[in-house]
Protein backbone atom coordinates (compact mmCIF):
# COMPACT_ATOMS: atom_id res chain seq x y z
CA UNK A 1 0.00 0.00 0.00
CA UNK A 2 1.25 3.63 -0.43
CA UNK A 3 2.06 3.60 3.17
CA UNK A 4 4.05 0.79 2.91
CA UNK A 5 1.52 -1.90 4.73
CA UNK A 6 0.23 -5.02 2.96
CA UNK A 7 -2.35 -5.19 1.04
CA UNK A 8 -5.49 -6.41 2.46
CA UNK A 9 -6.74 -9.61 1.02
CA UNK A 10 -10.11 -9.25 -0.66
CA UNK A 11 -12.31 -11.91 -1.30
CA UNK A 12 -14.59 -11.66 -4.45
CA UNK A 13 -17.62 -14.44 -4.97
CA UNK A 14 -19.52 -14.35 -7.94
CA UNK A 15 -22.60 -16.20 -7.97
CA UNK A 16 -23.82 -17.38 -11.48
CA UNK A 17 -26.59 -18.80 -13.30
CA UNK A 18 -27.18 -18.71 -16.81
CA UNK A 19 -24.87 -15.02 -16.96
CA UNK A 20 -22.97 -16.22 -20.11
CA UNK A 21 -23.96 -12.97 -22.17
CA UNK A 22 -22.14 -10.91 -19.60
CA UNK A 23 -20.51 -12.74 -17.30
CA UNK A 24 -17.17 -12.54 -19.32
CA UNK A 25 -17.29 -8.42 -18.86
CA UNK A 26 -17.84 -8.99 -15.38
CA UNK A 27 -14.70 -11.46 -14.38
CA UNK A 28 -12.47 -8.97 -16.59
CA UNK A 29 -13.45 -5.97 -14.86
CA UNK A 30 -12.19 -8.29 -11.59
CA UNK A 31 -9.58 -9.45 -12.95
CA UNK A 32 -7.95 -5.90 -14.74
CA UNK A 33 -8.02 -4.35 -11.40
CA UNK A 34 -4.63 -5.36 -11.29
CA UNK A 35 -4.93 -5.87 -7.63
CA UNK A 36 -2.04 -7.64 -5.51
CA UNK A 37 -3.64 -9.30 -3.19
CA UNK A 38 -6.92 -10.83 -5.08
CA UNK A 39 -8.77 -14.14 -4.10
CA UNK A 40 -11.43 -14.47 -6.62
CA UNK A 41 -14.08 -16.97 -6.74
CA UNK A 42 -16.68 -17.93 -9.24
CA UNK A 43 -19.84 -20.46 -8.16
CA UNK A 44 -21.83 -21.11 -11.08
CA UNK A 45 -25.16 -22.92 -10.30
CA UNK A 46 -24.88 -25.18 -13.65
CA UNK A 47 -25.63 -23.29 -16.36
CA UNK A 48 -26.38 -24.69 -19.65
CA UNK A 49 -25.17 -21.65 -22.04
CA UNK A 50 -21.36 -20.61 -22.30
CA UNK A 51 -20.74 -19.58 -18.94
CA UNK A 52 -18.77 -22.27 -18.12
CA UNK A 53 -16.65 -22.22 -21.64
CA UNK A 54 -16.00 -18.51 -20.53
CA UNK A 55 -14.90 -19.46 -16.67
CA UNK A 56 -12.33 -22.11 -17.97
CA UNK A 57 -11.07 -19.57 -20.27
CA UNK A 58 -9.86 -17.22 -17.34
CA UNK A 59 -9.60 -20.44 -14.87
CA UNK A 60 -5.81 -19.94 -14.72
CA UNK A 61 -6.23 -16.61 -12.52
CA UNK A 62 -9.21 -17.64 -10.52
CA UNK A 63 -8.69 -18.89 -7.02
CA UNK A 64 -11.26 -21.49 -7.49
CA UNK A 65 -14.90 -22.09 -9.57
CA UNK A 66 -17.31 -24.87 -9.55
CA UNK A 67 -20.38 -25.55 -11.59
CA UNK A 68 -22.75 -27.42 -9.85
CA UNK A 69 -26.63 -27.16 -8.36
CA UNK A 70 -27.07 -24.92 -5.68
CA UNK A 71 -30.05 -23.73 -4.27
CA UNK A 72 -29.86 -20.20 -5.18
CA UNK A 73 -28.03 -17.34 -5.62
CA UNK A 74 -27.83 -16.61 -2.02
CA UNK A 75 -26.41 -20.47 -1.07
CA UNK A 76 -23.86 -19.74 -4.01
CA UNK A 77 -22.51 -16.61 -1.99
CA UNK A 78 -22.36 -18.46 1.32
CA UNK A 79 -20.78 -21.33 -0.14
CA UNK A 80 -17.83 -18.96 -1.29
CA UNK A 81 -17.78 -16.79 1.39
CA UNK A 82 -17.08 -19.76 3.46
CA UNK A 83 -14.80 -21.01 1.28
CA UNK A 84 -12.86 -17.66 1.23
CA UNK A 85 -9.66 -16.22 3.50
CA UNK A 86 -9.79 -12.65 2.96
CA UNK A 87 -9.67 -9.67 5.06
CA UNK A 88 -12.39 -8.11 3.05
CA UNK A 89 -15.68 -10.10 2.07
CA UNK A 90 -17.59 -9.07 -1.37
CA UNK A 91 -19.97 -10.28 -4.02
CA UNK A 92 -20.40 -9.02 -7.64
CA UNK A 93 -23.02 -10.44 -9.87
CA UNK A 94 -22.69 -12.11 -13.21
CA UNK A 95 -24.21 -8.88 -14.41
CA UNK A 96 -22.35 -6.69 -12.77
CA UNK A 97 -19.11 -5.01 -13.03
CA UNK A 98 -16.59 -3.11 -11.13
CA UNK A 99 -15.10 -0.05 -12.55
CA UNK A 100 -11.44 0.34 -12.81
CA UNK A 101 -9.04 1.34 -9.49
CA UNK A 102 -12.35 0.09 -7.74
CA UNK A 103 -10.36 -2.42 -5.37
CA UNK A 104 -6.94 -0.15 -4.17
CA UNK A 105 -9.37 2.23 -3.46
CA UNK A 106 -11.82 -0.08 -1.21
CA UNK A 107 -8.24 -1.75 0.78
CA UNK A 108 -7.02 2.22 1.19
CA UNK A 109 -10.19 3.16 3.02
CA UNK A 110 -10.29 0.40 5.36
CA UNK A 111 -6.65 0.87 5.73
CA UNK A 112 -7.02 4.92 6.68
CA UNK A 113 -9.38 4.52 9.56
CA UNK A 114 -8.78 2.41 12.26
CA UNK A 115 -11.87 0.26 12.90
CA UNK A 116 -13.61 0.50 9.71
CA UNK A 117 -16.12 -2.13 8.91
CA UNK A 118 -17.49 -1.48 5.43
CA UNK A 119 -16.61 0.58 2.83
CA UNK A 120 -19.48 1.54 0.46
CA UNK A 121 -19.21 3.95 -2.28
CA UNK A 122 -21.56 5.24 -5.19
CA UNK A 123 -23.46 2.70 -7.70
CA UNK A 124 -24.03 3.28 -10.98
CA UNK A 125 -27.61 1.71 -12.36
CA UNK A 126 -27.97 0.86 -16.14
CA UNK A 127 -29.65 -1.01 -18.60
CA UNK A 128 -28.13 -3.87 -20.62
CA UNK A 129 -26.05 -1.43 -22.53
CA UNK A 130 -24.33 0.15 -20.08
CA UNK A 131 -26.59 3.47 -20.30
CA UNK A 132 -26.56 4.72 -16.58
CA UNK A 133 -30.34 6.23 -15.88
CA UNK A 134 -29.31 6.75 -11.92
CA UNK A 135 -26.72 6.38 -9.20
CA UNK A 136 -27.63 4.48 -6.17
CA UNK A 137 -25.19 6.64 -3.07
CA UNK A 138 -23.58 5.53 -0.13
CA UNK A 139 -25.49 5.09 2.88
CA UNK A 140 -25.16 5.04 6.34
CA UNK A 141 -25.95 1.56 8.18
CA UNK A 142 -29.08 2.44 10.14
CA UNK A 143 -31.47 0.53 11.57
CA UNK A 144 -34.13 3.32 11.54
CA UNK A 145 -33.55 4.12 8.09
CA UNK A 146 -33.84 0.52 6.38
CA UNK A 147 -36.92 -0.42 8.65
CA UNK A 148 -38.75 2.57 6.87
CA UNK A 149 -37.99 1.27 3.45
CA UNK A 150 -35.46 4.06 2.30
CA UNK A 151 -33.27 3.21 -0.98
CA UNK A 152 -30.25 1.20 0.20
CA UNK A 153 -26.66 1.49 -0.74
CA UNK A 154 -25.58 -0.62 -4.35
CA UNK A 155 -25.12 -3.83 -3.18
CA UNK A 156 -22.03 -3.86 -5.91
CA UNK A 157 -20.42 -1.15 -4.29
CA UNK A 158 -20.87 -2.31 -0.61
CA UNK A 159 -17.41 -4.31 0.92
CA UNK A 160 -17.58 -5.69 3.96
CA UNK A 161 -14.87 -6.60 6.88
CA UNK A 162 -14.48 -10.43 7.81
CA UNK A 163 -15.28 -9.45 11.40
CA UNK A 164 -19.17 -8.30 10.43
CA UNK A 165 -19.81 -11.66 8.23
CA UNK A 166 -18.50 -13.50 11.76
CA UNK A 167 -20.78 -11.42 14.23
CA UNK A 168 -23.65 -11.53 11.63
CA UNK A 169 -23.30 -14.63 9.89
CA UNK A 170 -24.10 -15.49 6.27
CA UNK A 171 -26.67 -14.44 3.85
CA UNK A 172 -30.34 -15.33 3.92
CA UNK A 173 -30.85 -18.20 2.00
CA UNK A 174 -34.83 -18.21 2.33
CA UNK A 175 -34.60 -14.46 0.35
CA UNK A 176 -34.35 -14.32 -3.61
CA UNK A 177 -34.53 -10.76 -4.46
CA UNK A 178 -33.89 -8.94 -0.87
CA UNK A 179 -30.71 -10.69 0.29
CA UNK A 180 -28.64 -7.85 0.34
CA UNK A 181 -31.25 -5.63 2.02
CA UNK A 182 -31.81 -7.76 4.73
CA UNK A 183 -28.21 -8.44 5.64
CA UNK A 184 -27.61 -4.51 5.58
CA UNK A 185 -30.38 -4.39 7.92
CA UNK A 186 -29.09 -7.24 9.81
CA UNK A 187 -25.81 -5.70 10.03
CA UNK A 188 -27.34 -2.23 11.19
CA UNK A 189 -29.19 -3.81 13.95
CA UNK A 190 -26.73 -6.46 15.69
CA UNK A 191 -24.07 -3.57 15.25
CA UNK A 192 -25.68 -0.31 15.67
CA UNK A 193 -22.82 2.18 15.52
CA UNK A 194 -20.80 0.39 12.98
CA UNK A 195 -18.42 2.31 12.01
CA UNK A 196 -19.00 2.49 7.62
CA UNK A 197 -16.73 4.22 5.49
CA UNK A 198 -18.87 6.34 2.58
CA UNK A 199 -16.55 7.18 -0.40
CA UNK A 200 -18.21 9.52 -3.43
CA UNK A 201 -16.26 7.34 -5.74
CA UNK A 202 -17.94 5.47 -8.44
CA UNK A 203 -17.44 2.13 -7.40
CA UNK A 204 -19.48 -0.60 -9.42
CA UNK A 205 -22.38 -0.66 -12.18
CA UNK A 206 -25.57 -2.59 -11.29
CA UNK A 207 -27.03 -3.46 -14.62
CA UNK A 208 -30.85 -3.46 -13.42
CA UNK A 209 -32.35 -4.53 -17.09
CA UNK A 210 -35.58 -5.61 -18.19
CA UNK A 211 -34.85 -9.15 -17.63
CA UNK A 212 -33.34 -8.95 -14.15
CA UNK A 213 -34.89 -10.69 -11.88
CA UNK A 214 -35.30 -7.85 -8.81
CA UNK A 215 -36.49 -5.85 -12.03
CA UNK A 216 -39.18 -8.11 -13.27
CA UNK A 217 -40.49 -9.16 -9.54
CA UNK A 218 -40.80 -5.93 -7.85
CA UNK A 219 -43.82 -7.18 -5.99
CA UNK A 220 -42.42 -10.30 -4.65
CA UNK A 221 -39.48 -8.55 -3.28
CA UNK A 222 -41.62 -6.05 -0.99
CA UNK A 223 -42.85 -8.85 0.17
CA UNK A 224 -39.67 -10.02 0.75
CA UNK A 225 -39.35 -6.90 3.15
CA UNK A 226 -41.93 -8.14 5.14
CA UNK A 227 -40.02 -10.98 5.47
CA UNK A 228 -37.36 -9.18 7.40
CA UNK A 229 -39.48 -6.87 9.21
CA UNK A 230 -41.00 -10.22 10.24
CA UNK A 231 -36.98 -11.04 11.14
CA UNK A 232 -36.45 -8.15 13.39
CA UNK A 233 -39.19 -7.99 15.38
CA UNK A 234 -39.74 -11.91 16.06
CA UNK A 235 -36.11 -11.50 17.81
CA UNK A 236 -36.42 -10.98 21.73
CA UNK A 237 -35.32 -7.87 23.46
CA UNK A 238 -36.08 -5.56 20.46
CA UNK A 239 -34.80 -2.00 21.26
CA UNK A 240 -37.44 0.52 21.86
CA UNK A 241 -36.30 2.80 18.98
CA UNK A 242 -37.07 -0.33 16.93
CA UNK A 243 -40.12 -1.74 18.62
CA UNK A 244 -41.44 1.98 18.34
CA UNK A 245 -41.02 2.34 14.44
CA UNK A 246 -42.79 -0.78 13.75
CA UNK A 247 -46.08 0.40 13.10
CA UNK A 248 -44.68 2.44 10.66
CA UNK A 249 -42.26 -0.06 9.30
CA UNK A 250 -45.36 -2.28 8.55
CA UNK A 251 -47.52 0.27 7.04
CA UNK A 252 -45.07 1.76 4.85
CA UNK A 253 -43.95 -1.57 3.45
CA UNK A 254 -47.21 -3.13 3.32
CA UNK A 255 -48.83 -0.24 1.16
CA UNK A 256 -45.64 0.21 -1.11
CA UNK A 257 -45.88 -3.95 -1.88
CA UNK A 258 -49.47 -3.42 -2.62
CA UNK A 259 -49.40 -0.91 -4.99
CA UNK A 260 -46.41 -2.91 -7.06
CA UNK A 261 -48.91 -6.06 -7.14
CA UNK A 262 -51.62 -3.54 -8.55
CA UNK A 263 -49.09 -2.48 -11.18
CA UNK A 264 -48.11 -5.65 -11.77
CA UNK A 265 -51.82 -6.70 -12.48
CA UNK A 266 -51.76 -9.22 -9.63
CA UNK A 267 -55.49 -7.87 -8.13
CA UNK A 268 -56.52 -10.26 -5.44
CA UNK A 269 -52.59 -10.19 -3.69
CA UNK A 270 -52.99 -6.34 -4.41
CA UNK A 271 -56.03 -6.35 -2.21
CA UNK A 272 -54.76 -8.37 0.66
CA UNK A 273 -51.42 -6.12 1.03
CA UNK A 274 -53.98 -3.20 0.83
CA UNK A 275 -56.17 -4.58 3.68
CA UNK A 276 -53.19 -5.15 5.49
CA UNK A 277 -51.97 -1.61 4.82
CA UNK A 278 -54.68 -0.14 6.37
CA UNK A 279 -54.47 -2.44 9.62
CA UNK A 280 -51.09 -0.94 9.96
CA UNK A 281 -52.40 2.53 9.17
CA UNK A 282 -56.02 3.32 9.25
CA UNK A 283 -55.14 6.87 7.63
CA UNK A 284 -54.15 5.15 4.46
CA UNK A 285 -58.06 4.96 3.86
CA UNK A 286 -57.67 7.88 1.91
CA UNK A 287 -55.96 6.84 -0.53
CA UNK A 288 -58.24 3.44 -0.93
CA UNK A 289 -60.43 5.35 -3.81
CA UNK A 290 -57.53 6.02 -5.74
CA UNK A 291 -55.85 2.75 -5.43
CA UNK A 292 -59.34 0.30 -6.58
CA UNK A 293 -60.24 2.67 -9.51
CA UNK A 294 -56.72 2.30 -10.97
CA UNK A 295 -57.08 -1.55 -10.17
Amino acid sequence: MPDGKPWPKISIVTPSYQQGQFIEETIRTVLLQGYPNLEYIIMDGGSQDETVEIIRRYERFLTSWVSERDRGQSDAINKGWSASTGDILYWLNSDDLLLPGTLAKVAEAFNREEGTQIVSGVCSVTDSKLVEYRIKPPRDFDIEYFLMGELGPGQPAVFISRAVFEKVGPVDESLHYTMDREYWTRISYLCPGIKAVKLSDKLAISREWFDCKSVKNMGIAYQERLKILDKIYSQPDVPSNVRGLKRRAYGTTTWASACLLKDDKKCSEALRMMFAALRWNPLRVKSVPKFLLTL
